[in-house]
């Protein structure tokens, strides 16, 4: 054994390279977004402020069981995704100090490092921009010519009677889906946040009723605070979560109708303002929080009350809008984000809307029964030329259930996506190892049009028979997926590697890596390797310091990689 004051340090190569290469991409973006949002007003009486920095935190990135759930550590540890600043919580003085000032925080992102603040005193919002931890520009009067229009029915989708026996049949067979289901996958063991509007009668329905008696409604969070109770301020997440989760013996089955659910309410049902975006991103980072896999948002925006806030064609590249930032911040963080593509396909925008422009997330368009596309659903590609939607599901003629005794069929990307989602989160059931990206690219891969994608369809309608043959083809061929793990993780004290090696013919001298955070190597080990199962404690880790580590196993050739936190 050696540490690393004894040797030289060597073989930081590839890993620690594509590590840090991501990470100074994020963090570029990062700074490059936070000049386009450190804008004023975003609803009536509604501002955001957005703040300098997080120093002097309270919090410290070796020590995210601070401020993250044991189970979105875990989500994190097992795709290498490393903690950064902007896991970090907002800075509590600067939120106090506000409201000393007399100012309501609505909501706070971490992510943004920001406040949404309510106040009617223009006087007071004059005054911010003294305060040295508050970027400019604060608050900006309004213009005289901008409009407030009546807001526009923002869920309209179509309802009729089913008649089907089996309802949900042809929207999930159509995806391949019920290979899944009976494969013994219906999203045991993943949970699924539906970012929403409401969930009335959520609580009665009864393809609903085992999501309750089996408790699996494991958060509840409500970013609006309108004082409406959220399971009395809107149906629409009810019909989304109905498609996601529903079961009833013999008529209805959902996508993912066993997997836990996290129901956040960001969307305001009677107004549409820009606030809606900020409420989304604090969505996200709840359910980043309680270590929430797979994301629904069957929401969108491109127009506002106050036309002021609309969004042009042109900034939907994913990198403009603050919906858009927020939903490729939950896929950086490992989670697996579907975003309704839009119902705006036969409307003067006609283009997808945000965050289904944003990167690394699936945007999903919709089609019938017979796969021809909606006339409504939003075409791509993106501004930035990007192909969008990523793919299309059963968005038209779609069953749901919205009222105690009654099934009904709607039309709308806000039916196709949840088809798609859950079967998500079953496609991830069977296949754990792997990360979300990769699950995502499986998904895509699948899809029919894949090698011939067009800004209609995407890349087509998915089939997630394929995508699971995909992933475990992948994952005979590539050891690194299936076989290296380390226990405990977190690791309090001393851990063992178990890593299986079937394919050495004779004993091999190997080398064990481990790195900080910062690519530093901490530690170094030379050891033999055998034929088979290779099960070895590290009694150094017990000497490290709380925080994030990489540990790159190298024999014969072959590198594995594996990441741990030390608590």
């Amino acid at each position: 054994m050696k540490i690393l004051a004894n040797l030289k340090i060597h073989l930081l190569k590839t890993f620690i390279a594509h590590l840090f290469k991501m990470l100074k991409s994020l963090a570029i973006f990062f700074v490059l977004f936070y000049g386009v949002i450190a804008f004023t007003q975003i609803a009536p009486d509604t501002y955001w402020v957005q703040f300098t920095d997080k120093n002097n935190s309270e919090y410290s990135l070796s020590s995210p069981e601070d401020f993250l759930s044991d189970k979105a550590i875990e989500r994190r540890l097992k795709q290498g995704i490393s903690f950064d600043f902007t896991d970090i919580p907002v800075n509590r003085f600067y939120i106090d100090s506000l409201k000393k000032l007399g100012l309501h925080i609505q909501n706070v992102s971490k992510w943004l490092n920001g406040v949404v603040i309510i106040t009617t005193d223009t006087n007071l919002l004059d005054t911010l921009h003294r305060i040295s931890f508050i970027a400019d520009p604060v608050y900006t009067p309004a213009k005289e010519s901008k409009t407030i229009a009546p807001p526009k029915e923002k869920f309209a989708p179509a309802f009729k009677d089913a008649n089907d026996y089996y309802f949900t049949s042809t929207q999930i067979g159509m995806l391949n889906g019920d290979y899944l289901h009976t494969s013994g996958y219906r999203g045991e063991g993943i949970t699924i946040a539906v970012l929403d509007a409401g969930f009335i009668n959520a609580q009665s329905i009864e393809s609903l009723d085992s999501l309750w008696e089996e408790n699996r409604i494991i958060g509840i969070k409500d970013f609006v605070k309108d004082s409406i109770d959220m399971f009395l301020a809107h149906s629409h997440g009810t019909l989304v979560l109905s498609i996601l989760a529903g079961i009833v013996p013999g008529n209805f089955e959902g996508s993912a109708p066993k997997a836990n659910y996290v129901l956040v309410r960001t969307e305001n049902g009677n107004r549409e303002y820009i606030d809606e975006e900020y409420n989304w991103v604090c969505g996200a980072e709840y359910a980043d929080s309680m270590g929430v896999d797979v994301i629904n948002s069957s929401l969108g925006y491109s127009e506002f009350q106050d036309d002021s806030q609309n969004h042009t064609y042109a900034d939907m590249n994913g990198r403009t809008t603050v919906v858009s930032y927020g939903a490729l911040m939950a896929a950086r963080k490992g989670m697996l984000v579907h975003c309704s593509a839009g119902n705006s396909g036969d409307d003067p925008w006609g283009y997808i809307i945000a965050p289904a422009d944003a990167d690394s997330i699936i945007a999903v368009g919709a089609c019938d029964s017979l796969k021809i596309i909606a006339n409504f659903s939003s075409r791509g590609n993106s501004s930035d030329n990007r192909v969008k939607p990523d793919i299309t599901a059963m968005g038209s003629g779609t069953s749901a259930q919205i009222i105690p005794g009654y099934f009904r069929t709607c039309n709308g990307t806000s039916c196709s996506s949840p088809v798609v989602t859950g079967l998500s989160a079953c496609l991830w059931q069977a296949n754990r190892d792997f990360s979300a990206q990769d699950i995502r690219l499986a998904i895509i891969e699948s899809a029919d049009r894949y090698n011939e994608p067009d800004t209609i369809y995407g890349y087509g309608i998915p089939d997630y028979l394929l995508a699971d043959k995909t992933l475990k083809t992948k994952a005979e061929k590539n050891p690194k997926l299936t076989e290296i793990k380390i226990s405990p993780n977190p690791v309090i004290d001393i851990p063992y590697f178990e890593l299986n090696l079937p394919w050495l013919s004779t004993t091999k001298t190997g080398y064990v890596e481990i790195y900080n955070l910062s690519g530093n190597l901490v530690y170094y080990l030379t050891k033999e390797f055998n034929l088979g199962k290779n099960i070895f404690a590290v009694q150094y880790i017990s000497q490290l310091e709380k925080g994030f580590y990489f540990s790159r196993i190298l024999i014969d050739g072959r590198v594995y990689h594996v990441s741990f936190l030390k608590q």
